[in-house]
């Protein structure tokens, strides 16, 4: 465990990640207990157009391409769900043709102001159950991608119940191999 440590701290310096506040090794004990999911809280910014983004490294599932599926019932229209990789990780692993649900974000002024990696490409939900494929990356042991989501004021109140956003992890076969999940609530103002 200690130099799976090592290289995911390698990984989250190279690439600028934060994993919520946890030391690698609290992470990889998470990952290896649960089976990478567990639903945490997520605090939104109390004022809307704000965007708050979770980030997170995706080991490889087994052998063969591995997919990220994203589930959520937000309210239509008052949400954006983001999701920000590496540029090298979008061209290497997945690309425009392992997108299914999902824009990629063009030109950089019509993107997010607030990203949670320097250089990343940002895309955009714009089907339910939007999905991902990333090609077998077993050189790379993990690859980083980080969720954002914005809201927009009118018809959602600091009180509503929000439905839990679920970015699931699948390997080849379809089997679940972990993924996250965030249970959005409003909180006070960041930034």
């Amino acid at each position: 465990m200690v130099a799976a440590s090592q290289m995911l701290q390698s990984l989250l310096d190279q690439h600028r990640v934060d994993l919520g506040g946890l030391s690698p090794d609290a992470w990889l004990e998470m990952q290896v207990a649960g089976g990478g999911r567990e639903t945490v809280p997520f605090l939104l910014p109390a004022r809307p157009n704000g965007i708050r983004w979770a980030s997170m490294l995706i080991p490889q599932a087994g052998k063969g391409a591995n997919l990220l599926t994203l589930e959520h019932a937000l309210p239509e229209g008052m949400f954006t769900v983001w999701l920000a990789l590496p540029v090298a990780t979008f061209r290497e692993s997945c690309g425009l043709i392992g997108m299914k649900g999902w824009e990629v974000v063009l030109p950089a002024a019509h993107q997010p102001a607030q990203k949670p990696m320097p250089d990343c490409v940002v895309l955009h939900q714009t089907a339910p159950r939007a999905s991902l494929r990333l090609s077998e990356h077993a050189r790379e042991p993990y690859l980083a991608v980080s969720l954002g989501l914005e809201w927009r004021a009118g018809g959602v109140d600091a009180g509503t119940r929000l439905s839990d956003v679920e970015l699931i992890h699948a390997d080849a076969a379809g089997r679940a191999a972990g993924g996250f999940a965030l249970r959005p609530s409003f909180g006070q103002s960041f930034g």
